[in-house]
């Protein structure tokens, strides 16, 4: 799954089934005082905790082929129009990335509890 971290923000993508990490990554980005973009197909309601925005619509059937480009295309769009309009910001951000990365690295390695 792609993940991107930026500007306060977590974004991450959730397709068929809402992978394990996410709730603690939704947790990880508001105990920073971030907000959360979560780009989903139709299981994207039931993700808990929230994320502060949900960009959900429906893929087809399991049975289809299909790629992740729209996802990332709007994944990557929100990355562009958060730093167009933020550009300070985001350098700062884009500064404490592998710092942030490496701290989620870290947390996602230990032992989640029940």
């Amino acid at each position: 799954m792609p993940r991107l971290f930026g500007a306060g923000r977590a974004q991450r993508c959730a397709l068929r089934r809402v992978l394990e990490q996410l709730p603690l990554l939704l947790s990880f980005a508001g105990a920073r005082g971030g907000r959360s973009i979560v780009i989903s197909d139709m299981i994207g309601p039931s993700i808990r905790p929230r994320p502060d925005a949900l960009l959900a619509a429906p893929r087809g059937s399991e049975t289809e082929w299909q790629t992740l480009s729209v996802p990332m295309a709007l994944a990557n769009i929100l990355l562009l129009e958060l730093s167009r309009r933020q550009p300070q910001r985001a350098g700062e951000t884009l500064g404490r990335i592998e710092e942030t990365r490496e701290e989620l690295e870290d947390l996602l390695r230990r032992p989640q509890q029940p």
